[in-house]
């Protein structure tokens, strides 16, 4: 948003809640410095989004400025409260689950529905990782671990410790 569409939603925003004014003419003499501060958070949102979830908070549709339920809304918190309401209208898969190839055949993921299982709790997992990192594949190996461990089916304990074919249905989105 441009520092006018901003200004636009900082005035939607203290019609709303007329206390922010308050908030922000204490924090410094002219407000400048604060809503400067506030400007730089929402800037990478757009005003339509913004002055989306400005009407949601008024009308309670949307989780409060953290502080409100205790009646005393820590205002200082709104622009990233308000800034990750607008990320919530608009989820983005992350980018790895955008870039996975799907496939239709028969595969070890569609004819088993325990490592159908596996293979969801796996994408869970890796949403708490960058892509392709180290750390996600220990995380997945662990959890493999834990899994052909409980599971002791004859394939599962023949392959156990073995988590390329594992690896390579996952990269290959099968």
């Amino acid at each position: 948003m441009t520092s006018q569409e901003f200004q636009k939603w900082f005035d939607h925003f203290a019609a709303a809640f007329p206390a922010v004014q308050d908030f922000v003419r204490k924090s410094d003499p002219t407000g400048k410095a604060t809503l400067t501060l506030w400007f730089e958070v929402l800037a990478k949102r757009s005003i339509t989004d913004a002055l989306e979830v400005t009407n949601r908070l008024f009308l309670g549709t949307m989780a409060g400025i953290p502080g409100s339920e205790r009646g005393f809304p820590d205002w200082s918190q709104t622009p990233r409260h308000v800034s990750s309401l607008c990320a919530q209208l608009h989820p983005v898969e992350p980018e790895w689950k955008q870039h996975t190839v799907r496939s239709n055949g028969p595969g070890i993921i569609k004819g088993d529905p325990s490592m159908a299982e596996a293979y969801k709790r796996c994408l869970e997992i890796l949403e708490d990782y960058p892509p392709r990192s180290a750390e996600g594949k220990a995380a997945v190996s662990a959890f493999l671990d834990d899994f052909y461990g409980h599971k002791q089916s004859p394939a599962a304990s023949r392959d156990k410790g073995n988590y390329e074919p594992a690896f390579d249905a996952f990269n290959n989105g099968v």
